[in-house]
C-alpha cells in the first residue's frame, strides 16, 4: 500500500509541476518572486534535512520531487513573475530567511525541518497577499494536486516530526485555493 501511494503521491506532484510550469510560461500564472525566492533556500535545505534526519521514503521523495520544481519555478518567476519590490515582500523574506539561518545553526536535523516549515509559511504570505489581490495570476491544479500529493504521502507512513513539511504544503495549498476562489465563493453566498 506504501508503494501504491507513494507513486501516486510523486506523480501528482510531478504533473501539478509540469502544469504549472506550462501555465507560466503560457503567461496565465505569475508566481510571486520573492516567495519562490526564498522557497527556493527552503526547499533544498528541506531535502538535505529530510535526508540527514533519515527521513522515511515518503518524506525524502517528496522533498526531492518539490525541491527540483522549486528551482524550476524560481527560474520562471525570474522573468514572468510579479512583485518582489515592496518593503512588505523584502521583510518576508528576511523573516523566512532567519528561520532558514536559524535552521542551519540548530545543527539538528528535527529541528531544522521544523524552522523549514516555519520559513515555507511565511515565505508564502507575499503570494497569499498577492493571490487574493490578483486571484487570476495563480494555477489552482499546482495546489490541488501538490496538496493531494502531500496527503498521499503523508498517509502512506506514520505521522512523524518529519511530516510537518507534508501538513504545511498542504495548509498553504488550502489558503492559496481560497485566495483564489474567494470571489467566486463570496458571489455563491450572495446569490438568490
Amino acid at each position: 500500500m506504501q508503494s501504491a501511494l507513494l507513486t501516486i503521491s510523486a506523480i501528482l506532484t510531478i504533473i501539478a509541476s509540469c502544469i504549472y510550469c506550462a501555465s507560466i510560461l503560457n503567461g496565465r500564472t505569475k508566481p510571486h518572486r520573492i516567495t519562490r525566492l526564498v522557497l527556493l533556500f527552503v526547499l533544498t535545505l528541506n531535502f538535505v534535512s529530510v535526508l540527514a534526519a533519515d527521513g522515511n521514503l515518503g518524506a525524502e521523495l517528496y522533498a526531492g520531487i518539490i525541491c527540483f520544481f522549486g528551482i524550476a519555478f524560481f527560474l520562471l518567476s525570474l522573468k514572468r513573475g510579479m512583485g518582489g519590490a515592496s518593503f512588505f515582500d523584502w521583510a518576508c523574506f528576511v523573516i523566512a530567511m532567519l528561520g532558514v539561518v536559524g535552521w542551519q545553526i540548530t545543527g539538528n536535523a528535527i529541528l531544522s525541518i521544523w524552522l523549514a516549515a516555519t520559513a515555507d509559511f511565511v515565505a508564502y504570505i507575499p503570494a497569499f497577499i498577492k493571490t487574493w489581490k490578483h486571484p487570476n495570476t495563480e494555477s489552482p491544479w499546482l495546489y490541488i494536486l501538490s496538496s493531494l500529493g502531500a496527503f498521499l504521502s503523508l498517509v502512506a507512513y506514520k505521522i512523524s516530526y518529519v511530516s510537518i513539511f507534508q501538513i504545511a504544503t498542504i495548509l498553504c495549498g488550502v489558503i492559496i485555493l481560497i485566495c483564489i476562489y474567494h470571489e467566486k465563493i463570496k458571489f455563491l453566498n450572495h446569490s438568490p
